[in-house]
């Protein structure tokens, strides 16, 4: 959203606040949660005089409520609702992890994803939006999304950008993006672990005019095509403990980095799962390290002196699939508050809590 405001101000266009609000993945969003954000919104537009050029929306695509599998789709519909809104158009910048439904792009006039993931290019998305609308209102280009669904799902951990499938696919997105008439390309690769009907992967065109209709349709086709073929790709098969340890046999230079991505805290788990830990404790790894998200055992430090000895019970709270808690005998080396200066401030994170 800063990212959006800063390119407002330098196009020296006159714009109003909405209401903007976020919260790290979990569960369902309250009902009530959305209400407050329409009743927001409508005290906005009509303070506004119930009249604007366009909208601008920050989105995920993947929201879902306590009765509304579809968030999104649901938000943009009410606008249309509202006094003098029901042929504004409407813009949005989205995580590639969207579960985009045909309802939802059909009353979208421009729509871009982020490109990378892990999401470096948040910023970036935001601003490319506001370009495409500030192009639209000036040179009164009339936008239009067309959507494609498939019957794919694939896992987290396979729409990393780095690799296959998505790295292929958002190439292929990129270079449609030179043909006449075209003015954006997403994949998106869904969110798997929301069980909503339009979980899954799709992809949308934003075109300048109804002429390049049938170039996005075959746009359309080719990634729908390439994605199909590399199905597998996008549900990768983890690797083992025992993969593990025949790579420390190899005696690797510098540090191994082991991800277990479904305690991922940036998806909503509760980031104190012990099974790495207790698999490293068994096989007596003495330097590795274990981040574990564990409140309730950091409090209960608080009076120990830095350099002591502890006896600790940590982790398995937050899961009934965790077998609980694990003892640690170990050194309380250092404490501190938890603030930092993120060095990137146009990352994900900053997007969502700042860059302090």
């Amino acid at each position: 959203m800063a990212a959006a405001i800063q390119r407002l101000d330098a196009a020296d266009i006159d714009w109003f606040a909405g209401p903007y609000a976020f919260a790290m993945p979990s569960g369902p969003v309250a009902d009530a949660v959305i209400g407050w954000w329409k009743g927001a919104f409508a005290e906005a537009w009509e303070a506004n005089g119930n009249q604007a050029q366009a909208t601008f929306l920050v989105l995920h695509g993947a929201m879902v409520a306590e009765t509304d599998f579809d968030v999104e789709a649901s938000v943009v519909e009410w606008i249309r609702t509202l006094p003098g809104a029901s042929q504004v158009p409407i813009y949005a910048v989205l995580d590639l992890h969207g579960n985009i439904s045909s309802r939802f792009a059909s009353h979208m006039k421009g729509v871009l994803a982020y490109r990378e993931n892990p999401h470096a290019d948040a910023c970036e998305a935001a601003e490319r939006v506001v370009d495409l609308m500030l192009d639209a209102i000036h040179r009164n280009i009339r936008h239009r999304v067309i959507w494609r669904g498939t019957n794919l799902i694939w896992t987290p951990s396979g729409t990393g950008t780095g690799s296959g499938p998505m790295n292929e696919l958002e190439a292929m997105a990129r270079s449609s993006e030179n043909l006449p008439g075209i003015a954006g390309v997403n994949v998106f690769g869904g969110y798997s672990y929301s069980d909503m009907p339009d979980t899954g992967v799709s992809f949308s065109v934003v075109i300048e005019s109804d002429n390049a209709q049938d170039t996005a349709h075959q746009i359309l086709d080719a990634l729908e095509e390439q994605a199909v073929e590399m199905k597998a790709a996008g549900t990768p098969e983890a690797d083992t403990i025992e993969d593990l340890k025949r790579l420390l046999a190899e005696k690797p230079e510098g540090p191994i980095l082991v991800a277990e991505p479904s305690d991922n805290i940036g998806a909503g788990a509760p980031g104190d799962g012990m099974g790495l830990l207790r698999i490293f404790l068994k096989m007596n790894l003495c330097s590795a390290g274990v981040i574990i998200n564990d409140p309730i055992a950091v409090s209960s430090l608080g009076h120990i002196e830095p350099g002591s000895d502890v006896c600790l019970m940590v982790g398995g709270r937050g899961s009934r699939l965790d077998p609980g808690l694990v003892e640690i005998h170990g050194r309380l080396l250092d404490r501190f508050n938890g603030c930092f200066d993120l060095e990137d401030p146009r990352s994900h994170l900053a997007s969502m809590s700042g860059s302090r």
